[in-house]
């Protein structure tokens, strides 16, 4: 299991957990909130009984009410008495009122008794009952409250979890959303690396031939000594090494005489040391310049690779000439890092070509042809001009405008991505449908062209074979489809293998369009700065006369800042390329002129480093 993946597996677990202890929280809390309504439900139908007992209390002792008894009863019966003992008044007999009064107050007394009895009970009955309502009441009050305050709780831990779980769940999003971005940044980066290792392939299955440079014009074989025919006008600088090999021999089947090293540069022409003999150099290591004949031997003894410095550095072939050619051409403006480094700490890259090496006796002569796949030969300017123009013509059909792609279905997805990626970094865009918007259909070498498609799809629907991919034949008739649309509006196919070769091409007539002229290995130089052994203006002739071009004005397309002195606390601003000196106001985008120039990428040298750098010295 991987990092990502044990990551991901506890990030899910921790989400697991908590969505568990959440249901257990809400099942608990929603079951002591069901026991508490059920017990409120029970003491509010006490309350209820309580004051319906009140209420008949109430009636009975009450003489306006229809169902208060006793008090009528003693009303009907003191009426009943008053009319008895008026009539015996009326009557005149004493004896027999006193004797009815006797009569009849004993039972209302004992009436009376038992009422008022019935009355004090009844009350304190009422006075228990309004005490017992009082005290449920209150128990019903704090027991309302605590559950209150309970499910307050429960609901502010509830809530605390949740947002917990969200921000967790937030942060697991972005990070998956992260991971998945390295992922396709990954992928990217191997299928570039793929797409490289396969146009190396394809370079070596190719019969590397070797390019003539020059001719050796003179020789003296007694003190190791020979001339040859180029110089700084042609781009040579001291101690670039070249093969020499017979001059009768042809460039497919070359034999090789030795190896010379120029030390005196002259406009057309430079005087070089013949080397002792040394093996064919079949690998070298760009980062030491270690270079051996072993071809089992497939790492650098010297140096590591890799970020922490311990992986091994593998051994390279040596490159043709036409892979140096596009290399300058692609980065003419990007930075040379070996003048960060001493001279006497760079490695001796080795140039020998891989050819039929023989050890040869016989000395140098003139007529002898000389190659280094490293060189690139400068040529006059008028005949690079008709260089530019043959290329231009050859480029007419390539469109610079911003252009608009579709993918085929059967491009595969995992590919889309990377494929995307490279066409918007070279300025165009992909678009999700076919419209007339759209300019080029991205589809596969085998699914490119109309005619050939539909007998295919026939062939593949006349099979009865259940090997047949439904998949891939839906597929190809979309693709099908979407071309027959595409030639409505004029939409050309395109390989999705020929796609890097297409922007590389669409690059280089950008690049011829802008009327560049600048040829591989020349270099732009911005002169600035007070010069001593010449003026700015000769030190720019003088460059001039070594093939170097001058620019105008300091920006990100110069490849070298030759500067004097007094730049010490100058400013530069990046923006306008401007430079202020000191005592000059500088706006609050402008930094040290030193730190600014290599942040934009440029490399500097001293004016005393100038004749060096050219080789002349």
């Amino acid at each position: 299991m991987t990092v990502k993946q044990a990551v991901i597996f506890a990030f899910m677990l921790v989400f697991l957990v908590l969505t568990l202890t959440s249901a257990w929280m809400w099942a608990y809390f929603k079951m002591e909130l069901e026991t508490k309504k059920n017990a409120l439900a029970t003491m509010t139908k006490e309350k209820l009984d309580r004051k319906d007992d009140a209420d008949k209390l109430h009636k009975v002792i009450d003489p306006n009410s229809p169902e208060g008894n006793l008090p009528k009863t003693l009303a009907d019966l003191k009426d009943d008495n008053q009319k008895k003992t008026g009539d015996l008044i009326k009557e005149g007999d004493a004896a027999a009122l006193i004797a009815a009064f006797d009569s009849h107050d004993a039972p209302i007394k004992a009436n009376f008794e038992a009422g008022k009895n019935a009355f004090v009970k009844d009350y304190e009955n009422w006075i228990k009952y309004n005490k017992e309502l009082s005290e449920k009441e209150a128990s019903y009050r704090d027991h309302t409250k605590k559950n209150e305050e309970e499910k307050e709780g429960a609901q502010k831990e509830a809530r605390e979890a949740q947002e917990k779980l969200n921000k967790q769940n937030a942060e697991s999003a972005n990070r998956r959303k992260s991971m998945k971005q390295d992922i396709l940044d990954l992928q990217y980066k191997v299928a570039e690396k793929q797409d490289k290792v396969n146009q190396v392939m394809r370079e070596l299955d190719k019969t590397t031939e070797l390019e003539v440079d020059g001719k050796v014009i003179y020789s003296n074989a007694s003190v190791n000594m020979c001339t040859v025919d180029i110089g700084y006008e042609e781009g040579a600088s001291r101690d670039l090494k070249f093969s020499v090999f017979v001059g009768s021999s042809t460039t497919k089947h070359p034999i090789m005489r030795g190896t010379i090293k120029l030390i005196t540069i002259h406009a057309h022409s430079s005087e070089a040391l013949i080397l002792p003999q040394t093996p064919e150099v079949v690998k070298y290591s760009p980062g030491s310049g270690f270079s051996t004949s072993d071809p089992n031997l497939r790492y650098d003894p010297y140096i590591a690779g890799g970020p922490q410095d311990d992986s091994p550095f593998a051994l390279e072939k040596p490159k043709s000439k036409k892979d140096v050619v596009e290399e300058l051409r692609r980065s003419r403006n990007s930075q040379e890092d070996e003048l960060d480094v001493p001279s006497e700490q760079r490695g001796e890259v080795s140039t020998t070509p891989p050819s039929n090496v023989t050890h040869d006796i016989n000395p140098i002569q003139p007529g002898d042809w000389i190659a280094n796949p490293e060189f690139v030969r400068l040529v006059p300017k008028t005949e690079y001009q008709r260089e530019v123009l043959a290329d231009l013509e050859s480029l007419k059909d390539v469109n610079t405008g911003t252009l608009t792609f579709f993918f085929a279905e059967v491009i595969r997805v995992d590919h889309r991505d990377t494929l995307k990626r490279l066409i918007e970094r070279n300025g165009c865009k992909v678009a999700p449908n076919l419209s007339p918007d759209v300019n080029i259909i991205l589809t596969r070498a085998d699914a490119s062209a109309i005619g050939p498609l539909e007998s295919r799809l026939e062939t593949k629907g006349e099979k009865k074979d259940d090997k047949v991919d439904n998949s891939e034949v839906a597929s190809l008739k979309k693709t099908l489809e979407a071309l027959k649309e595409g030639r409505k509006f004029g939409v050309h196919p395109l390989n999705e293998d020929d796609l890097d070769a297409f922007f590389t091409r669409r690059a280089r007539k950008i690049e011829l369009i802008k009327g560049n002229i600048k040829q591989p290995g020349q270099h732009t130089f911005y002169v600035v700065g007070e010069t001593k052994r010449r003026s700015v203006r000769e030190t720019q002739l003088y460059l001039k006369e070594h093939n170097g071009i001058i620019a105008d004005s300091l920006n990100g397309n110069i490849d070298y800042v030759v500067v004097g002195a007094g730049l010490t606390d100058a400013k530069l601003d990046p923006a306008t390329g401007k430079i202020y000196y000191p005592g000059e106001v500088a706006p609050a985008t402008a930094g040290d002129f030193y730190i600014t120039v290599r942040t934009m990428g440029l490399k500097v040298l001293r004016e005393d480093e100038l004749d060096k750098f050219l080789g002349l010295k």
